[in-house]
């Protein structure tokens, strides 16, 4: 008997013999070198875990037995019946047969059990499983251990589900922000909770109707909660408005959709009291303050670099911050000063097109321009301006058809436009560069009109009631 993991090396060991099966002392394999033995010697059973044909890299595995009456039984076979420790199985006992359980044999992209153990022998189904009364208790059993996995590594973090679950009003509301504020240490511990309480989520929902979920029914929705207040700060939502529904969140039960904050329009940074948010931030929950701040600035970044690729490096100098404090280099008040300088950069960034009396699309085309590398004087900065405007106004005029990207006539259209344009560029752009910058401005206005007048531009601007103070 294979698997590949101990607890349930041990379950199926168990159940043999709770059964009678096994009236040997001892069928668990305890090395690699204790089950080489074992299969050499007349055993009737052998339990072990996969991982004991382990061999070291560029080793291979040795036969053990040429027995052809040896039967090899593996269960949750989709996991770790296709590659090397597999392989070694298999060169272990050559003349074996091979028979694999598996709950996941039709799914996209595992019909690999199918071809490596060959046909089905026996299809048990959810839906025989359901009339049989037997996938409840199994699904039950698996919410138990999410829960409790999602409940230590709460209690790990330093905070406790009990006085959660016992608590009512401005108290509840206190303590989810301190739950809050103890996931968001960095980026790990924010994923490994969001994973967790995913997870639970999933098996609740899997066990619903049935009425034993109610036992797990505060502690899944109270992990829910927290998901749903760290996944709010991802965008200008008023905090208080989350808040609000709290109360009524804790007492029913997970949705069958789970909770999603609807997308909100990317914060306008300029509209930031960053003498308020310092305030907040000192006498506060600093993790939150530097999540929704960070979050804030994700957002607008995204909507900078759709409309001018040539901002890439204020991307990787964000994600160098946020690197920097997840490895612990930087702690929580180093990482706000750098957030707030940063977010007030970006702000002086898109203010830039105005003091080179450049729209945000004529900016994106000099940008790409005046970024290749090339020497320009004053007056030559001034040209190449000239050249992206009179470029964009040439694109905008003629208009090309709705999925013009689709069509090869069209694109040679554009392709033979955008040369002709920029072919007016000063004599520092020498052939090569200009076959750069002819290729550049192509994937730009490739990637950003569609066609009919349609493009990132015309994105309706974000409100300018979003504010974050």
């Amino acid at each position: 008997m294979v698997t590949d993991r101990k607890d349930l090396d041990k379950q199926i060991y168990d159940n043999f013999v709770d059964c009678g099966a096994i009236t040997e002392k001892q069928a668990r394999a305890e090395s690699g070198k204790d089950l080489q033995r074992r299969l050499q010697e007349d055993r009737r059973y052998i339990f072990t875990l996969i991982q004991k044909f382990g061999t070291k890299k560029g080793e291979q595995y040795p036969v053990v037995s040429r027995r052809s009456d040896i039967i090899v039984i593996t269960d949750e076979a989709h996991r770790t019946q296709y590659d090397q420790l597999a392989l070694n199985m298999r060169n272990g006992v050559p003349n074996a047969a091979f028979i694999a359980f598996t709950g996941t044999p039709l799914i996209a992209g595992e019909e690999k059990t199918w071809r490596v153990f060959g046909d089905y022998v026996s299809i048990y189904n959810f839906q025989q499983s359901v009339e049989d009364k037997a996938t409840v208790p199994q699904l039950v059993a698996m919410l138990r251990r999410a829960v409790e996995e999602a409940v230590g590594f709460c209690r790990s973090l330093g905070f406790q589900r009990e006085r959660l679950l016992e608590s009512t009003g401005f108290t509840r509301v206190k303590l989810l922000d301190d739950a809050v504020e103890a996931i968001l240490v960095n980026d790990a511990t924010k994923r490994r909770y969001g994973a967790l309480a995913e997870r639970a989520a999933r098996f609740f929902r899997a066990v619903k109707p049935d009425p034993a979920v109610n036992e797990f029914q505060p502690i899944c929705t109270l992990l829910a909660v927290i998901a749903e207040k760290i996944r709010s700060l991802a965008g200008p939502v008023d905090i208080s408005d989350v808040m609000a529904e709290v109360e009524g969140l804790l007492d029913r039960s997970i949705d069958a959709k789970g909770y999603a904050i609807q997308g909100q329009p990317p914060v306008d940074l300029s509209r930031i009291d960053f003498e308020t948010l310092r305030k907040r931030f000192k006498e506060g929950r600093k993790r939150i303050e530097i999540e929704r701040l960070r979050n804030s600035i994700a957002a607008k970044l995204h909507e900078m670099i759709q409309f001018n690729r040539s901002r890439m490096d204020y991307l990787e100098k964000f994600q160098q911050m946020i690197d920097e404090y997840n490895s612990g280099s930087e702690n929580v008040e180093e990482l706000f000063g750098e957030l707030v300088k940063f977010a007030k950069t970006l702000t002086d960034e898109e203010r830039r097109g105005v003091a080179e009396g450049l729209s945000e699309e004529e900016l994106a085309i000099y940008d790409l321009l005046r970024k290749a590398g090339v020497t320009l004087s004053v007056t030559e900065e001034q040209q190449i301006k000239k050249v992206a405007k009179e470029l964009l106004e040439r694109l905008k005029s003629e208009r090309p058809v709705l999925d013009w990207r689709k069509k090869q006539q069209a694109r040679a259209a554009v392709r033979q436009l955008i040369e002709q344009m920029l072919d007016r560029l000063p004599p520092a752009f020498t052939p090569a560069v200009y076959e750069q910058v002819c290729e550049r401005a192509y994937l730009h206005v490739h990637d950003c009109y569609y066609g009919e007048g349609k493009s990132v531009y015309s994105i309706p601007p974000p409100r300018s009631s979003s504010r974050v103070t």
